[in-house]
């Protein structure tokens, strides 16, 4: 019996390093990158974690708890909260104290309406107007809910035309938004047909 005995193979390993990519613009990225980054190991660049930022400013209470662009995971507060500079820090600290606050008074027929321009709050009913006047004594300024731009203040009865018609854009975006809310509504429909 004859056994034919061959020299064991070797493999060299070569690890090459995993390659870091920002998940929305795949720019490749360092191990200790400053930018957002989830518990669920996705990344993102600084440019696209400063998109991120503008995007919870813009909705807060649309982006109350703060998640993940990519798996909807909660993100670990001061993983955001290192992207925003001292101004935006006081802000987004009254807008997570005023959310959280409220969010134990709400009831099911009632919605957080916030000033876009200062960190006043209101609890209202879920039907009322999307024209926002803000009582703050330091802002004083009106503005739609649906768009988050300033609407023109009336000060007396008659209003010019431009005004009119300047108050008639933040009409057409209630009617956009309830035709968004309509459409999502038969999305998520749609989505729990088997």
């Amino acid at each position: 019996m004859s056994t034919l005995t061959e020299p064991p193979h070797t493999t060299a390993v070569t690890k090459a390093k995993d390659k870091i990519l920002c998940e929305t613009c795949g720019d490749q990225l360092e191990l200790d990158h400053p930018g957002i980054q989830c518990v669920q190991g996705h990344h993102y660049c600084t440019d696209c974690s400063a998109n991120i930022v503008r995007l919870f400013f813009s909705e807060p209470q649309q982006n109350i708890p703060l998640r993940c662009q990519k798996c909807c995971i909660e993100l670990i507060p001061n993983v955001f909260e290192r992207q925003l500079t001292e101004e935006q820090l006081g802000i987004y600290i009254d807008h997570i104290l005023v959310f959280s606050f409220a969010e134990g008074f709400l009831l099911e027929n009632e919605r957080l309406d916030h000033c876009p321009f200062c960190t006043n709050a209101v609890i209202r009913n879920i039907n009322a107007a999307h024209i926002f006047y803000c009582d703050h004594p330091e802002c004083g300024k009106v503005s739609c809910l649906i768009c988050r731009k300033a609407c023109p203040k009336f000060e007396v009865d008659y209003a010019t035309d431009e005004l009119i018609a300047e108050m008639e854009k933040h009409f057409k975006c209630v009617e956009l938004a309830d035709d968004k809310r309509e459409l999502d509504r038969y999305v998520e429909l749609g989505q729990k047909v088997p």
